[in-house]
């Protein structure tokens, strides 16, 4: 597997910091949580940073839905979203929790 990654942090905002077109693409938003700061851009993309599956080592006991791992370096991330059977957007929060770190994975 290769992760490719510029390492910028990419700050999370609202769905309500969007134009109207992009907003259109997470009308599931709703409510309070039109101003929740989750969304980041990517490679000329929005993406849900709550639409991401948690990343575990494959030793773990936890059931809930989840990606599990047993490479050192996809282990380094929080997060997956597969973009087709061959590569995926990997994230991992900055440590204030209020961004992201986006990278590529290939295998």
């Amino acid at each position: 597997m290769k992760i490719t990654t510029n390492n910028h942090p990419r700050d999370l905002v609202s769905v309500r910091d969007l134009d109207r077109e992009d907003q259109a693409w997470f009308n599931y938003i709703a409510g309070d949580e039109e101003w929740n700061p989750r969304l980041f851009s990517y490679k000329g993309s929005w993406y849900d940073s709550h639409e991401f599956v948690r990343i575990v080592p494959f030793s773990t006991s936890d059931n809930s839905f989840c990606h599990r791992s047993d490479d050192d370096e996809m282990l380094k991330w929080s997060g997956i979203q597969t973009q087709s059977a061959f590569d995926a957007v990997v994230i991992r929060y900055t440590d204030d929790h209020e961004g992201v770190v986006a990278g590529h994975a290939t295998w």
